[in-house]
């Protein structure tokens, strides 16, 4: 009996489901276009392997697709609503990745604040 393949995403059901339910439905290329004026660059193949669950998706790329499709990123994951993930631990690596991506977005805010103060120059210059 051959083995399922293994899914590498949570989200690209939902993200296929997002995009047919908007009014018109914008297609695969129009959806990468709509990210990539927001700066993020998807094409259309891309698109298609994360709907078919062949490609995995980054914590910013989600934000930008539940911002475009304009859906909760939440609801993306399965964490709320009456869609839930398949299994508890899916729930459980789902709610961990958004805790992950809360941490780096403090690290890199934490990490980039003296440049953006007035009067404090970058080190290295005088």
């Amino acid at each position: 009996m051959a083995k399922k393949p293994a899914r590498k995403n949570i989200v690209g059901r939902r993200v296929a489901q997002a995009r047919q339910r908007s009014n018109p439905a914008p297609t695969q290329d129009a959806l990468s276009g709509r990210l990539a004026r927001l700066g993020i660059q998807l094409d259309r193949a891309a698109v298609e392997k994360i709907e078919n669950n062949h490609r995995h998706v980054l914590d910013y790329e989600l934000k930008a697709l539940a911002d475009v499709l304009d859906v909760d990123a939440d609801g993306l994951l399965g964490v709320k609503g009456d869609e839930r993930p398949d299994d508890p631990a899916t729930l459980r690596h789902a709610v961990g990745q958004v805790g992950r991506c809360e941490q780096i977005g403090q690290y890199v805010s934490s990490r980039t604040e003296p440049e953006h103060q007035p009067g404090l120059a970058p080190q290295g210059r005088r």
